[in-house]
């Protein structure tokens, strides 16, 4: 099946990543430092009283934009508790629209036939609900039913056949064409509305609306950035529901685009699981959607029904992250929530087209002024360090201890990233290991498995068409961040007992004429890669990553630091804020998020000993299983003479990725023990380095020139932070 038609320009754009954002610019400026020391010490103010409003959207292109209007940001206050119906299915291969046909989810479909390469020239229309199928149009040429194509059908009965590209055509329910025309643009989707004005939302987020009788367009304006993706469907009356992948549902007048917000994500634990691909808003407090589930290609139909929460006992909690973690926190929320009578918690995220400086500047200002969320993610904070320095976070070691939970019970990169001076102020409920893959053979050439060693590599290793990862945009600050970030101390060049720094070291010098010698150039072709890193999503993604780099020849070794080489976990820490008036209702979400249940909800690896246990053991048990059917299979072929004696079917191969065999188990586990946390006290101090380093790779000063502004302007931020 063509997943692209299947989402028709509709990007779910949920990231599996994250963990410490080194190019943080350490924003808490005197100003914020200033009102935390203050709300410190005389505020008694609680947390989890923020309402956010709708932020506006960026402009794009000069046009008009969506702004949010009075309504739009009384409608977000509301904290809503959501009753989930959810139902899967299977849809037809070669698919071509799926949209709701008033209160019906139908799906458009043509038939291939493999031997001839041909379409039968019929569009097909399965009923979703009633689990049958009908031809509706027939006899139609073969450039309207395979490529990029997608169909829609209106309230009229009339049917648009759409390309990205931008064109479209018009045909009546008979499969008489009625308008053919190219678009200005490449077209996202087509949808209508409720009176049957057909609108046309363009890839750069333009709104137009398309008169059959006179073939005109007339604009609407634009819908402006977001993070994710958008679906449009009618909305009531002359307007449009629109769903936003990492803000909610909001509906839009189509005369101006003024904005209603009718759902935000970041008041309901929902966590949309797949992507959106149709949309129908039933009443004011519910609506459908239907859901593309990429994990095993099926789909899934989920009705929402919302109910505010007012005066039902129960505390609203607030947690604040960043958009790319708040999908899988909500999931976690949700389970929270349905176990709880006392508590209820939403996740807050970074609000539509607002800039991340200015957001993590935005908490820093929240947290100060007392209305702060009660749980904050690692993302949302500027400098963590200055942050625990200040007293903002709260030592969780009293509550785990009270908890009956203990230390051993996690993996140490799991509370080690917040620990500092004998306290821990954030726990990761999940991993994601990292780690740097070398050719083989370079590897095997290695003096030294640490810094020094991966740098004499790189001095011998002359740079002829070779590049680390060929196909990844390795600039001289990536290659930077990958020799040096990784290192709290930043391999040797800082002292943290005596605070002070000394970047004449000569390793420096290594590092810096390193990282210019093989960031990747604009214009410039590479065709072998040297170098690569891997992040570890889940038990599945991660061996298959791993079996393709091994099968390119490469072995993971580590990031390169002053000692060895190691794998480092980034996470998400997440810690309580100490103004919190919910301080207890704050650590019973971290505790659930940590307790069976909500280690079983995890996206990534589990921070929690026992739940990896689990997860590996069932994947050691089926990987014995295919290692048996490997030697049975192996046998049958040895009897009847079409295997040499020591050959050996793979069996770990599923066509996607690489099955877990029994040995990268044992790897794995080894790997979660020893996963070193990502480093805290680096941040600000790599953002220095990054910022004077530019003017050395831009050929504008020398490398001592460089090395002198680095060192004065490192060991300033020493002085004041000692």
């Amino acid at each position: 099946m063509n997943r692209e038609r299947v989402k028709g320009g509709i990007g779910m754009n949920r990231k599996k990543g994250g963990g410490r954002t080194i190019f943080r610019s350490g924003i808490a400026c005197l100003f914020g430092i200033c009102l935390i020391l203050s709300a410190l010490t005389g505020c008694a103010g609680g947390g989890g009283s923020r309402e956010s409003g709708s932020l506006p959207m960026q402009a794009g292109g000069g046009e008009e934009t969506v702004e949010s209007s009075a309504a739009g940001e009384g409608a977000s206050q509301e904290i809503y508790e959501v009753q989930v119906e959810q139902k899967e299915f299977s849809l037809p291969d070669h698919l071509l629209g799926v949209q709701f046909d008033g209160e019906r989810a139908v799906a458009f479909y043509s038939l291939l036939d493999a031997d001839s390469g041909q379409y039968d020239g019929c569009l097909y229309e399965y009923d979703i609900d009633l689990d049958t199928f009908q031809p509706v149009l027939e006899d139609l040429p073969q450039e309207l039913l395979g490529g990029s194509v997608n169909w829609y059908r209106t309230s009229e009965g009339n049917y648009y056949a759409y390309e990205n590209t931008g064109s479209f055509v018009c045909l009546d329910e008979a499969g008489e064409e009625l308008c053919r025309r190219e678009a200005d643009g490449a077209l996202a989707q087509i949808t209508e509305t409720k009176y049957g004005e057909t609108v046309l939302y363009y890839s750069d987020t333009r709104v137009e609306t398309f008169d059959l009788r006179t073939r005109k367009t007339e604009s609407k304006g634009r819908l402006g950035d977001i993070v994710g993706g958008r679906l449009l469907a009618p909305g009531y009356e002359k307007s449009l529901t629109v769903l936003e992948t990492s803000e909610g549902i909001c509906e839009l007048g189509l005369s101006d685009l003024a904005r209603t917000d009718y759902l935000k994500w970041d008041r309901t634990p929902y966590a949309m699981e797949g992507e959106p691909v149709a949309l129908r808003q039933v009443s004011a407090r519910s609506c459908e959607i239907l859901l593309y589930l990429r994990e095993d290609g099926s789909y899934r139909r989920d009705t929402l029904t919302t109910e505010p929460i007012r005066e039902d006992g129960r505390t609203v909690l607030t947690c604040r992250t960043a958009a790319y973690v708040a999908p899988s926190l909500r999931n976690l929320a949700a389970g929270f929530n349905q176990s709880q009578t006392e508590y209820f918690l939403t996740i807050e995220s970074m609000g539509e087209g607002e800039d991340y400086e200015d957001y993590v500047q935005r908490t820093a200002v929240d947290i100060a002024a007392g209305r702060g969320p009660d749980l904050i993610g690692e993302a949302a904070l500027s400098s963590p360090l200055a942050m625990i320095r200040q007293g903002v976070l709260e030592d969780l070691t009293p509550y785990l201890e009270k908890s009956g939970m203990q230390w051993s019970d996690l993996y140490p990169a799991a509370y080690s990233g917040f620990s500092y001076e004998g306290g821990v102020y954030g726990m990761a409920y999940e991993l994601y290991p990292m780690t740097v893959y070398l050719r083989e053979d370079l590897a095997e050439d290695m003096d030294e498995k640490n810094i020094q060693g991966f740098l004499k590599l790189l001095e011998r290793k002359p740079r002829v068409g070779e590049t680390f990862n060929k196909d990844l945009f390795y600039t001289p600050a990536k290659i930077l961040l990958l020799l040096l970030g990784n290192s709290e101390d930043l391999q040797g060049l800082v002292d943290w007992d005596e605070y002070t720094c000394s970047f004449q070291d000569p390793l420096w010098a290594q590092i810096l004429e390193a990282s210019g010698r093989w960031g990747i150039q604009e214009g410039v072709s590479y065709s072998k890669t040297l170098a690569a890193t891997c992040l570890g999503y889940d038990l599945k993604s991660y061996t298959a990553a791993d079996g393709a780099y091994r099968d390119a020849g490469m072995v993971p070794v580590g990031y390169p630091l002053r000692e060895d080489m190691a794998v480092f976990a980034s996470a998400e820490n997440i810690g309580i804020n100490a103004l919190s008036a919910h301080k207890e209702g704050a650590w019973k979400f971290l505790e659930y998020c940590l307790g069976d249940e909500g280690q079983s909800k995890t996206d990534y690896f589990p921070a929690d000993r026992k739940a990896s246990k689990r997860l590996l053991d069932e994947a050691r048990e089926e990987a014995l299983e295919k290692s048996r059917a490997a030697e049975e299979l192996a046998e049958e072929y040895r009897e009847q003479g079409l295997f040499e004696p020591e050959q050996q079917p793979d069996v770990f191969r599923d066509g996607k990725g690489y099955i877990i065999t029994q040995e990268r188990i044992g790897e794995i586990e080894d790997m979660l023990e020893e996963c070193r946390s990502m480093p805290l006290r680096n941040q600000t101090m790599v953002d220095i380095v990054l910022e004077e380093s530019g003017a050395y790779w831009s050929g504008d000063k020398t490398a001592q020139e460089v090395t002198d502004i680095i060192e004065n302007r490192v060991q300033l931020y020493l002085d004041e932070n000692g």
